[in-house]
């Protein structure tokens, strides 16, 4: 009898350790992805010195302004997201990453931020969401997002977000161009 109350004890207790890992499992976690992306954003920089006695001086800088124009690449690299599933309420299998730079030039703030999304929870023909998001603060904020979705990160366009002031004495050209690599 201690030998089958023995084997009974083993069994009960394997199928319930089955039970249980069957239980907690549910669905499968969805496995974290990483894609890269190349990130290249420039800048171009010119006050203009106007004419006559009085000088313009840079709004921000208070710099006497010379005319010049500058340029500058802000950010030029290849970058890596990792998506993965983010505890949420409603227990969503969702994936998400981003990445974010803050550059400081002439006195002013530039930055440049990528997500990606990945849709798991509702089946989509595109379940890949590219969120690009490009602001300054020339000469008030500015910010500016745009988002594309596609079947296979390697399907995503060329992204280029592009602001302007013109007609101030400054003249401020921000340019971010974000590209999947294969």
């Amino acid at each position: 009898m201690k030998t089958l109350a023995g084997w009974n004890t083993k069994v009960l207790a394997g199928t319930l350790l089955f039970l249980a890992g069957t239980a907690c499992a549910g669905e499968p976690a969805q496995k974290s992805e990483a894609h890269s992306f190349k990130v290249r954003g420039n800048i171009s920089y010119r006050c203009y010195s106007g004419s006559g006695a009085q000088k313009n001086t840079d709004s921000r800088t208070k710099a006497p302004c010379d005319s010049q124009t500058r340029k500058q690449t802000l950010v030029d690299e290849v970058i890596q997201i990792e998506i993965k599933a983010e505890p949420n309420p409603d227990d969503s299998k969702d994936l998400y990453g981003e990445w974010k730079k803050d550059i400081d030039f002439e006195g002013r703030k530039f930055s440049a931020f990528l997500s990606l999304a990945k849709s798991v929870d509702t089946p989509s023909k595109t379940p890949y969401r590219l969120m690009v998001d490009a602001n300054d603060d020339e000469p008030g904020h500015r910010r500016t997002t745009t988002s594309a979705d596609a079947r296979q990160v390697k399907d995503f366009n060329i992204l280029t977000l592009r602001y302007a002031s013109k007609e101030q004495p400054e003249e401020i050209e921000y340019d971010l161009t974000i590209e999947a690599v294969q």
